[in-house]
């Protein structure tokens, strides 16, 4: 997915040009199948005996709350994925590449109807002792002492550059393009702000926040 996605110039698109603010919060597409890999497909979880829910939204005691969106989120999964294979055929054909015939993953076959998922569950009285909290993380700004911050805790930045003078950011999401938090867009980010510093910061010391690369979402 990540070759295709380089191939397709997808990781090169500036963040100036995005028009919809919700593509910045857009995950990657649920896809792999790649040499021998296995697609992700809830569905396919499902029909393995895993017990879907919707998104946790509340937890008192042993009991937990859950939001009536796993249908949603697994048509949206669906879209997304359907999306990137289409691209990716369009690519192929207008570029002339001699390739096989798009194929079908089982995988992804819909089920009958959407799984019936309770929207509350008592922990003691399913037996279930141990809970694996899987949710990805986030940077913690709440040490910086800057007024950088905008209102969702992110700095604010241009391409990297601060209102703060020696203050730059790197390694951030869509700092300049959709690649830029990834290892594939890291570099160029870094160097441009390099030369910046070596242009604009001589003599005088200069900081760089960094995101983690390898931020789950």
């Amino acid at each position: 997915m990540h070759e295709w996605s380089v191939e397709l110039g997808l990781y090169d698109q500036a963040a100036e040009a995005v028009t919809d603010p919700a593509e910045f919060r857009e995950p990657h597409p649920m896809l792999s199948g790649a040499h021998g890999g296995q697609t992700l497909a809830l569905q396919q979880l499902a029909r393995d005996g895993v017990r879907l829910l919707g998104r946790l939204v509340d937890a008192e005691n042993t009991k937990l709350g859950f939001a009536a969106d796993l249908a949603e989120n697994m048509q949206y999964a669906d879209r997304r994925a359907a999306g990137f294979r289409r691209a990716v055929d369009s690519y192929v054909a207008g570029a002339g590449i001699a390739a096989a015939p798009p194929d079908t993953d089982p995988a992804e076959q819909p089920l009958p109807q959407p799984p019936d998922t309770p929207v509350a569950l008592d922990l003691q009285a399913e037996g279930i002792t141990s809970v694996v909290w899987c949710t990805g993380f986030g940077p913690d700004t709440s040490w910086v002492k800057v007024p950088i911050l905008r209102a969702d805790g992110m700095p604010a930045h241009k391409r990297g550059i601060t209102a703060s003078p020696g203050l730059y950011v790197a390694g951030y999401p869509w700092l300049s393009t959709r690649g830029s938090g990834l290892l594939y867009g890291v570099a160029v980010d870094a160097a441009r702000i390099a030369q910046h510093i070596a242009a604009t910061e001589k003599g005088t010391q200069a900081w760089t926040l960094h995101q983690p690369l390898c931020t789950l979402r």
